[in-house]
């Protein structure tokens, strides 16, 4: 029989599971970057493969299970938009159930303070892959199957196919769930899903790193700066959700005090020592929410004493009814300068810079989202035509199949992101190259030559890897040069010049 004080406690899981839920959807929204991926997405339902720009074959995404997941959720509801957004609810969904199912006075104060971080309740939709990583390094700390090799090998392989750089965290994850003689077992299996990946972006695209990955991490800038711009990330995150912050420090406390949790407090540190090596991103809290997931993890399977608990989420709720907060209604206004949301460092709070055009707020029944500047932009766009927009996801979603863009920040170009970043380019994550000469004409017309001679040998290696039959004749030997010239530039920052 269950006592009173047990079913409050199951009122009050499911009554802040319900408002973590509503919170969420209220704040529910699609970012630009998920529209690169969408719009592979709709080359592939086309028939066309996860391609880019006409014929260019280039991973544009770095969650490729998250992407797959996309394909059917498109087909179905036949709207990137919606696709996502559902896709991001729906995980959601199961990531909070996971937590509550826990029934402790330690998955209350998780999912209060889940519910005042404006870092994880912003990214559990936004069209990204964060949802599902929540999802699976939840499981890999609560699921009582995760203890076998398998199964917690292939979480944690599913975890590494949806984003490859949380590998300081799910890898730890792994060993903290398993015995010393179980490990090789489970890395194993865990290493078959990214590593049978590889082969396939080896073959079909030409390169094993995602193109943002390589955009990103070769740009030839001082390790200095970019750490420091790392930092600087942090910082501004924890100022946006101070909330988040401390779900950090309470998981990691946790971590510290329960023997078997350990390994997911060091995955905790590594991946935020990660995030300052990799230069942070331009989207403020982003990167952080899987470690906040793995911490509302480990405060989920802790019982906490009531005296300690109960003010643990009042005083998580009142901050999330503070203006700003996450149970206040967010501000809806169109802004007519959505540049002056971008700080001195080239940090945003990316979902706020999408409200309305493309936050469910902004829907209106009959109404086809997103609605934005961007799209019309894309929709304007004809067949053949060759732009350059600053931000390529929407307009490349809209665009018509034809369209050909330029993406100077390399992301999507396998050309551009092999080049080094323009000076003085310093925003994280969006490191803008200058294309050389004539290469607009380039991109369009397989008879056009780009005129700077020290790339072409360069140009005619991706013209092969990315746009020649899978079979042709050199395309082996140039997916060979390119791929060794990837790991000097992530490495080294520079890449190796032909003679």
């Amino acid at each position: 029989m269950r006592t009173p004080g047990r079913r409050a406690l199951l009122l009050g899981l499911a009554l802040l599971g319900v408002a973590l839920l509503a919170a969420v959807l209220v704040r529910g929204w699609v970012s630009d970057d998920a529209f690169i991926t969408l719009r592979a997405v709709r080359r592939v339902l086309a028939g066309q493969g996860p391609t880019w720009n006409p014929g260019d074959r280039v991973q544009v995404f770095t969650h490729p299970l998250w992407a797959a997941l996309l394909v059917p959720a498109h087909a179905l509801v036949g709207s990137g938009w919606w696709a996502a957004l559902g896709l991001g609810l729906v995980t959601t969904g199961l990531f909070v159930a996971g937590i509550a199912s826990r029934a402790t006075t330690g998955a209350a104060v998780a999912l209060a303070l889940l519910l005042g971080s404006r870092s994880f309740v912003d990214f559990s939709t936004s069209g990204l892959e964060n949802p599902l990583l929540h999802v699976l390094v939840a499981a890999l700390v609560l699921w009582p199957r995760a203890s076998e090799p398998r199964v917690a090998g292939l979480l944690a392989g599913a975890a590494l196919l949806t984003r490859l750089d949380t590998a300081p965290l799910v890898l730890l994850l792994l060993a903290g769930r398993l015995a010393r003689g179980q490990r090789l077992r489970g890395a194993g299996w865990a290493a078959a899903l990214p590593l049978s990946w590889c082969g396939v972006s080896l073959f079909w695209f030409g390169a094993l790193l995602p193109n943002p990955a390589l955009a990103k991490l070769g740009a030839a800038l001082p390790k200095a700066e970019v750490i420091a711009q790392g930092i600087t990330w942090l910082g501004t995150s924890a100022s946006m959700d101070p909330v988040g912050a401390v779900l950090l420090v309470a998981g990691l406390i946790t971590c510290i005090a329960r023997r078997e949790l350990r390994w997911a407090g060091a995955g905790i540190l590594a991946h935020v020592a990660w995030i300052a090596w990799a230069g942070g991103d331009f989207m403020v809290g982003r990167f952080i929410t899987p470690a906040l997931a793995v911490s509302a993890a480990a405060l989920a399977g802790t019982r906490l004493r009531a005296s300690l608990a109960l003010p643990a989420v009042v005083a998580a709720l009142a901050a999330a009814v503070v203006p700003g907060g996450t149970l206040r209604w967010p501000d809806s206004r169109e802004i007519a300068d959505a540049g002056r949301l971008i700080d001195r460092d080239g940090l945003v709070d990316e979902r706020r810079y999408y409200t309305p055009g493309s936050a469910l707020l902004g829907w209106r029944p009959g109404r086809s989202m997103p609605q934005h500047a961007f799209r019309t932009r894309g929709e304007r766009a004809a067949d053949r035509d060759v732009i350059t927009p600053v931000a390529v996801g929407i307009t490349g979603y809209f665009a018509p199949p034809g369209v050909f863009l330029v993406d100077r920040t390399g992301v999507t170009d396998p050309f551009l992101a092999r080049l080094p970043a323009r000076p003085g380019s310093r925003r994280p994550g969006h490191l803008y190259r200058d294309p050389p000469f004539g290469y607009q004409e380039w991109i369009a017309d397989p008879t056009c030559a780009l005129r700077e001679v020290a790339l072409v040998g360069l140009c005619d290696d991706v013209r092969l890897a990315t746009r020649a039959p899978l079979l042709a004749p050199g395309r082996a030997a140039a997916v060979g040069r390119l791929l060794v010239g990837d790991v000097i530039q992530v490495l080294t920052g520079r890449r190796p010049t032909a003679e």
